[in-house]
């Protein structure tokens, strides 16, 4: 028997009633007097304290794990989508980015109702992959917590486990797209205030224009010149901003890597 996961012992009677047989010279079991904590705690705990939250979540079912899983995923792609509507739109306050979620989704129904298919299998797709990622986490802590039991009950407190930590994810996204979304903002914002104004995209001739007429040739020569200005243009105002400006992607990569570690540290606590 391994010490695995804080809390794996007096899981029988949560994961597996028929998987553990009592002897008759057998002595009666303890009794568990660790507090109990409600499956939603774990949206205060799980990151904090993760090893008392294992003990006291010992007793949550599979499919009440199942739903903390599924309403934390739910929230962590909120989240995002408020994060990049923000971000998109700079200084449109928290009013704005709530529209701008509001009309993300209405987007995303909207595909919906034209391509059902086409978007249904998309999604499920999407998820399925996503599920299979949180089974695959399971396998592989599955003897961190094992006991002398059929593999399935192992399994199980492990796949309850990975489930409840997705309130953890949702922790993790909080704190790197928090920082990560106002250096955006002020990024942008000193964008806005760079005194040297971008050259102008030339303005496109009417409809009607055939492709081989002097004025469409005339456009193609303003297009060129447009990109000749603005790369160098573009290359200087980069190299005048801030480093932290210039290395927003590697902050949050370097964010995801660490939350990753964080989340795997604390689901072996």
């Amino acid at each position: 028997m391994s010490p695995g996961l804080p809390g794996a012992a007096g899981r029988d009677s949560t994961v597996d009633e028929t998987s553990r047989t009592t002897s008759p010279n057998s002595q009666a079991p303890e009794v568990e007097d660790t507090p109990r904590w409600p499956a939603l705690m774990t949206f205060l705990a799980t990151w904090c304290l993760p090893a008392t939250t294992a003990k006291r979540t010992n007793h949550v079912l599979l499919h009440e794990a199942s739903l903390i899983h599924f309403l934390a995923a739910l929230l962590i792609v909120l989240l995002i989508c408020l994060f990049v509507g923000i971000a998109e739109v700079a200084q449109i306050g928290v009013g704005g980015a709530i529209l701008r979620l509001f009309d993300v989704l209405g987007k995303y129904a909207d595909g919906f109702a034209r391509h059902p298919w086409e978007t249904g299998l998309a999604t499920a797709a999407i998820v399925a992959s996503i599920e299979l990622g949180f089974v695959a986490l399971a396998l592989v802590i599955t003897p961190w917590g094992a006991q002398d039991e059929p593999i399935r009950s192992s399994f199980a407190n492990a796949l309850r486990r990975t489930w409840l930590h997705t309130t953890h994810a949702l922790v993790a996204v909080l704190l790197v797209g928090t920082p990560a979304t106002m250096l955006s903002q002020a990024e942008t914002a000193w964008d806005n205030a760079y005194p040297v104004p971008a050259p102008e995209w030339p303005k496109q001739p009417a409809n009607d224009v055939q492709p081989d007429s002097q004025a469409w040739k005339d456009y193609q020569k303003a297009q060129q010149r447009y990109r000749d200005a603005y790369y160098p243009w573009r290359a200087e105002m980069e190299s005048k901003k801030p480093l932290y400006f210039r290395n927003i992607e590697l902050f949050v990569a370097n964010g995801w890597v660490l939350s990753a570690f964080w989340i795997v540290w604390a689901l072996l606590r």
